[in-house]
């Protein structure tokens, strides 16, 4: 019975990460945009997402700590084809907190775009669309990450990959591979990266490390070639010019960085935040 009970713990952790709350991904109908999402009980979820094709800017993120409670940052940039995730919960009372299904902390990331491939070949010919994970998840408690890619031809079905990552290092390759044919084709890919911590042992401190960098990369075939991107950015990293409303964000990163450096040598003092 413990052993069920764990798998079905398990199962609704993967669900929970690897399917969007209601207003936690980009709309059904777009198919180019970037979007970071950050959250952590109770504090307001912070969001980004940038839609509007050709794309201004080809990165973005969120990012917010607590020294010695939590720190979480999420990043999406389709420039240098990477995705970024990191999450990280302290308890330092004597008693559990999170109830195993509501997320105490959330942190996504998500890369959409349509490709268009010149090609010279006669004969069907094989597009494949990869995504590298690398990373860990520690600590006592419940907690998931997970890894997601869909790639196919714009307007068809499409395939998908996924992996869920529970405890330890972690280190997969998502791979979707679709025959396709045609002097020019369009395909559309969505490649996504979560992780959600829904409960934190007494004493314990539960960590997803996911900031290794989860690499986008195609596999072509000879004579076949990019032609361009919907976002006008795909591998094309763009240097963004602040503005004053970026600058908070800037600081919250500075931040997050500062605190995560001198994370290992912190014992957490302050209480959790409340579920």
């Amino acid at each position: 019975m413990r052993h069920t009970c764990r798998c079905l713990r398990a199962l609704t952790l993967s669900m929970l990460a690897a399917a969007p709350l209601a207003g936690w991904a980009l709309d059904s109908t777009v198919e180019t945009g970037l979007e970071v999402i950050g959250s952590v009980v109770p504090l307001p979820t912070q969001q980004q997402s940038v839609v509007t094709l050709p794309l201004p800017v080809s990165q973005i993120a969120v990012a917010d700590a607590s020294p010695g409670v939590f720190g979480y940052m999420a990043s999406a940039d389709i420039g240098l084809l990477e995705l970024k995730v990191f999450g990280s919960l302290s308890n330092s009372s004597n008693s559990d907190i999170g109830n195993g299904e509501t997320p105490l902390i959330r942190v996504r990331s998500e890369v959409r775009d349509v490709l268009t491939f010149n090609s010279n070949l006669t004969d069907p010919y094989t597009l494949t669309f990869e995504l590298d994970v690398d990373g860990a998840i520690t600590g006592s408690g419940f907690a998931v990450a997970n890894a997601f890619i869909d790639f196919g031809l714009l307007g068809a079905v499409n395939g998908n990959d996924s992996g869920a990552y529970f405890s330890g290092p972690i280190t997969d390759t998502l791979t979707v591979s679709r025959q396709v044919s045609g002097a020019t084709v369009a395909m559309d890919f969505t490649a996504s990266l979560n992780f959600v911590v829904t409960t934190v042992a007494a004493g314990s401190t539960v960590t997803g490390a996911l900031d290794n960098t989860a690499t986008m990369r195609l596999i072509l075939p000879a004579g076949v070639s990019l032609a361009s991107s919907a976002s006008g950015t795909f591998g094309v990293p763009i240097a963004p010019i602040p503005e004053p409303a970026t600058w908070a964000l800037m600081l919250a990163g500075a931040a997050f960085l500062g605190w995560r450096a001198q994370r290992r040598g912190l014992r957490p003092t302050l209480q959790p935040l409340a579920a």
